[in-house]
């Protein structure tokens, strides 16, 4: 990997090179010296970059994560009590599919914006259960997806726990003997870290190729124009 000089690092950041100088008088940043040649790992500087984010912009990137969380308890809800009028009702395949469509909605948005979301989230030893992640390992990860997908691994675990209770003690859930709260974690892909990230690249994958296939997709000749 190519070490970037002050300039290009600051170029990337977006930043003079005097704020380089000083993240790396600080600590922020570190000079790395490979086969005799220094510079900065470039997604070294972009985590900093990212972490250098204005209050507005995390304030901002927060209000829209808290907007689609919100169409996505709604949407849970009112499919949750659809299906219990059917009668034939499994809880955790629908919370998957809510888990799947935030995770999946918020990687559509501006890389500005989840990513200032998920640098400015501080996690604790508590909040990095051990068995599937490392709390090493998220202090130095360098993929910035890997570590947004982690955020929301995280965040939504959180956030599901009084949904699940409300979605308990629904009138129209509780005739059909459904607890939400006995949900198993595997069940909404909330088990492994591990796990969830693999389906949220699968899914990325399938939503790549469906597109991929509709814009390939031939509209239909008239069969003037095709004996034409």
């Amino acid at each position: 990997m190519t070490l970037l000089s002050f300039r290009a690092a600051a170029e990337l950041a977006g930043c003079t090179a005097t704020s380089i100088d000083r993240a790396v008088k600080s600590g922020a940043l570190k000079v790395q010296d490979r086969d005799g040649a220094k510079g900065f790992v470039p997604n070294e500087v972009r985590i900093w970059a990212y972490r250098r984010k204005p209050v507005s912009e995390v304030a901002a990137a927060s209000e829209t994560f808290a907007i689609l969380w919100t169409e996505t308890v709604v949407w849970l809800a009112a499919e949750s009590v659809r299906r219990a009028y059917e009668g034939v009702y499994q809880p955790g395949p629908i919370v998957r599919e809510a888990v799947v469509g935030f995770t999946l909605d918020i990687l559509k948005l501006d890389d500005d914006v989840k990513y200032a979301f998920s640098e400015s989230i501080s996690l604790n030893n508590d909040e990095v259960e051990k068995g599937f992640f490392d709390q090493t390992h998220w202090q130095v990860h360098d993929d910035l997806q890997t570590r947004l997908l982690f955020v929301l691994f995280v965040d939504i675990r959180h956030r599901l726990v009084p949904v699940m209770k409300s979605l308990s003690d629904f009138e129209t859930i509780k005739k059909i003997g459904v607890n939400y709260l006995n949900v198993p974690l595997e069940d909404m892909l909330l088990r492994s870290f591990v796990e969830f990230e693999t389906e949220i690249k699968n899914a990325l994958i399938m939503q790549k190729f469906h597109t991929k296939g509709d814009e390939n997709e031939e509209l239909p000749r008239d069969s003037e124009g095709a004996s034409a």
